[in-house]
């Protein structure tokens, strides 16, 4: 009997714990601080917008920013948020990092040599109310460039136009 209770509870504790597993999608936007000055060139954002997947504390989003002038960069971003368990409103921080897939019009534009990597870090703090099963989330992040190194010539020619 002792054994089938602590079989239960087991059980109980993992169904909870599933339920309890946040899986979502959407569409999120970065402000006007994309990219401004990334070069000795000041770079008129008009920001990012990406497709975001959450499973449970990880967030992975993929997007486009503009950065004016026909000019576009495609961010992939993977990061994770911790939630404060609170019951109507969580609060939650977390950090992000971003690699920039780079056509080369906007290298050359900028006369950055073709092959130079561009990432970010990024630290977030936000709030998530929920109703019942549905939560909705906004935040606030800061972000700085971390890396501006050459890796070689580096391709994605099926994910962005324009490279090679």
């Amino acid at each position: 009997m002792k054994k089938l209770l602590v079989v239960l509870a087991v059980l109980a504790l993992a169904a909870g714990s599933a339920c309890a597993f946040d899986i979502g999608a959407g569409v999120r936007y970065a402000g006007l601080g994309v990219f401004t000055n990334f070069s000795s060139i000041p770079v008129t954002s008009l920001g990012a917008i990406q497709g975001e997947v959450v499973l449970g504390p990880i967030n992975v989003a993929i997007g486009y920013a503009d950065l004016g002038s026909g000019l576009t960069v495609y961010p992939l971003s993977v990061g994770a948020v911790g939630k404060f368990p609170l019951p109507l409103v969580k609060p939650y921080i977390g950090g992000e990092f971003t690699y920039f897939f780079i056509p080369n019009s906007t290298y050359s534009f900028y006369g950055i040599p073709t092959g130079f990597t561009i990432m970010e870090i990024e630290a977030k703090a936000g709030v998530e109310g929920r109703l019942g099963n549905l939560g909705i989330y906004g935040g606030i992040g800061y972000g700085t460039t971390i890396c501006l190194l050459s890796f070689g010539p580096l391709s994605f020619p099926a994910l962005v136009p324009g490279m090679t």
